[in-house]
């Protein structure tokens, strides 16, 4: 593969089937190639109604299932769901983040633009939750979240020690 500074690449990329959920992989060259596996699931009902603008929610799992091991990210919360065959009325994608690493929130910014400029998402709508440490991403003061709130959206958030959401919502 070839990657120019500056512009995305889709590596692998099988069109999603509405109802399963599918392996892809982001990559951007920013000063170096970043990649990142994720699990993408597209709603049964995106292929009834392809015009449908559709929510998204971004899963960031926890310390245990990092690696290369994709099938570790549907162990937990909403990707558990999409494996198991529910029928989850918005577009879920699961990053894995890789070993010895935390999360890069520049790097799932970039694949948060990438997914909405190639499906139909409703940027009104965009969610993100986690568990562990995942946690740590979900917070006010962190560049992801801050990243929604660059446009103004109404931001509120619930938070224990084990599970966090997000919702945003803007006009």
């Amino acid at each position: 593969m070839v990657a120019i500074v500056g512009c995305s690449t889709l590596v692998g990329f099988p069109r999603p089937r509405p109802g399963e959920q599918t392996h892809q992989q982001f990559r951007k060259e920013v000063s170096s190639v970043a990649e990142l596996d994720y699990l993408l699931y597209v709603p049964r009902g995106s292929a009834t109604e392809p015009s449908k603008k559709w929510p998204l929610v971004l899963f960031l799992h926890g310390a245990g299932e990092r690696g290369s091991d994709l099938s570790k990210v549907a162990v937990h919360g909403p990707p558990k769901l999409a494996a198991a065959g529910g029928d989850l009325p918005f577009i879920l994608v699961s990053p894995q983040c890789p070993v010895g690493k935390i999360w890069d929130a520049t790097l799932l910014i970039k694949l948060l633009d990438q997914i909405q400029g190639r499906l139909s998402v409703d940027s009104r709508r965009v969610y993100v939750t986690g568990l562990s440490m995942g946690l740590r991403h979900v917070g006010l003061g962190d560049p992801l979240s801050r990243a929604f709130c660059r446009c103004g959206p109404d931001l509120r958030w619930w938070r224990t020690d084990s599970v966090a959401l997000v919702v945003i919502e803007s006009a």
